[in-house]
């Protein structure tokens, strides 16, 4: 699955999105999602990443696969891995890359193994 994050973009929005896709019929248990956050506009707050973190926690027996977050730029990059640690420590398969091709290879690895 593909998401595509541009523009002015905050947690409630990225959160309701996570929720949407959790009751989404058409994805199922273990499916991998790529989240391009290339083009959003702002840095995450340690406030968004503790929502983010709840939310996925909330909806991690529906989003069963892993989550690949794709930035471009280095602070929300920074940001990006905060959420990966704080994700780990509630079980979440959470990874944050600066290339969508590594983000890919790492999602394929999932579905080969």
């Amino acid at each position: 699955m593909f998401c595509d994050l541009s523009g002015p973009t905050d947690s409630r929005e990225t959160c309701a999105m996570f929720r949407r896709m959790a009751v989404d019929s058409c994805l199922g248990k273990g499916w991998g999602i790529l989240v391009d956050a290339r083009e959003t506009e702002g840095t995450p707050t340690v406030h968004d990443i503790d929502l983010l973190v709840q939310t996925l926690d909330d909806v991690k027996d529906e989003l069963t696969g892993r989550i690949a977050f794709v930035t471009g730029m280095w602070a929300p990059f920074g940001m990006a891995r905060m959420l990966e640690i704080r994700a780990a420590l509630v079980g979440l398969p959470f990874r944050a890359f600066m290339y969508e091709t590594e983000a890919r290879e790492w999602l394929a690895q999932e579905t080969a193994g």
